[in-house]
């Protein structure tokens, strides 16, 4: 483990474990490393002769997240004898919502998914709505790709303490996912900036590391520092968020675009009821156990919270889906 970081390679965490808030873990530090190296030996490989040699006769190529989808990896691989490609596109939130992504991120996004439409046999979508998204921005690329819904696999850390910061025997609530625009962390802010206005004083505990493009949020946070009412935790580990999602009286999620949206599907794993708005991948999901609240609508937020700021209740934990299933999908369809 020592010497993946001694020979250089890239430390910090992988877009998807920073999303999700954990991305300071020695874990996923390391993961990412690991990666690094091994795309490191992929550059080495230069073109479609030397390709053939190394992946053999008919290959197939997966790819799981949105990098190499460019003219020297999955260009290349495309042409040639009876290649099958499939690239996972976990959504197209940075064409539908570019004001809620970093600078750049649309133009580099439109590349890459124009990569998919030329050389991919196989899109692959975690759930229906979002298939439909992408779809339609595939079409209009000249795609002739088949879409499949596969969704991935749900699965949780055995739950740890519940981080120190949270006080025993006060209910809470909260909010996990990266504080980025998208995530409407302003709506929770708007409910707790008078706590005495909510029954039983529960407290949000806002679980994840800052984005982009929200500083008005930041600054909020920043003022309610040390108040005790809304504590932000930056950098948890897995054991702590499902401690969290374990305690909490309910997972609050006023997203207002997701492609899949693991944090109601992990919460809704430790038997924690969801607040959620009505996306469409949540419904597909986790049908009516949730609580569903219109992300602009405070009051029906508020609503949910008073209903919910008593003795936490045991939920059943529904069908989810699981990574045999997911795996067993996508390779049947690759070929």
């Amino acid at each position: 483990m020592k010497n993946l970081f001694e020979k250089g390679a890239e430390t910090r965490a992988r877009p998807i474990d920073s999303l999700r808030g954990r991305g300071g873990s020695l874990r996923s530090r390391t993961e990412a490393a690991a990666v690094h190296l091994a795309s490191s030996r992929w550059r080495g490989i230069p073109d479609s002769k030397e390709l053939s040699r190394a992946l053999g006769a008919e290959p197939r190529y997966l790819a799981t997240g949105h990098a190499g989808l460019d003219a020297r990896c999955i260009g290349a691989i495309s042409g040639l004898p009876g290649a099958r490609t499939a690239v996972l596109v976990h959504d197209t939130i940075p064409l539908d919502l570019p004001e809620t992504q970093k600078a750049g991120a649309a133009d580099r996004f439109r590349l890459k998914l124009g990569w998919v439409a030329r050389a991919a046999d196989l899109v692959i979508a975690p759930a229906r709505a979002t298939a439909l998204d992408i779809e339609r921005h595939l079409s209009a690329m000249g795609s002739r790709a088949t879409t499949v819904v596969s969704r991935p696999g749900v699965t949780v850390s055995a739950p740890g303490p519940v981080p120190r910061a949270v006080p025993a025997g006060r209910p809470f609530f909260v909010a996990l996912g990266t504080i980025e625009p998208r995530k409407n962390h302003a709506l929770l802010l708007d409910l707790w900036e008078k706590p005495a206005a909510l029954p039983g004083a529960p407290m949000l505990v806002i679980a994840g590391r800052r984005g982009w493009r929200n500083d008005a949020v930041f600054r909020r946070l920043d003022a309610l520092a040390g108040g005790g009412d809304v504590v932000e935790l930056n950098d948890l580990d897995d054991t702590a968020v499902a401690g969290l999602l374990k305690s909490a009286n309910a997972l609050l999620f006023p997203s207002f675009a997701e492609g899949f949206g693991y944090p109601p599907l992990e919460a809704a794993c430790l038997g924690t009821q969801v607040v959620a708005s009505p996306l469409p991948q949540t419904r597909e999901l986790l049908g009516d156990t949730v609580i569903y609240a219109d992300p602009g609508e405070l009051y029906q937020w508020r609503q949910a919270i008073e209903g919910l700021a008593g003795p936490r209740a045991e939920k059943d934990v529904p069908p989810l889906p699981t990574w045999r299933d997911h795996f067993n999908m996508v390779l049947n369809s690759l070929g």
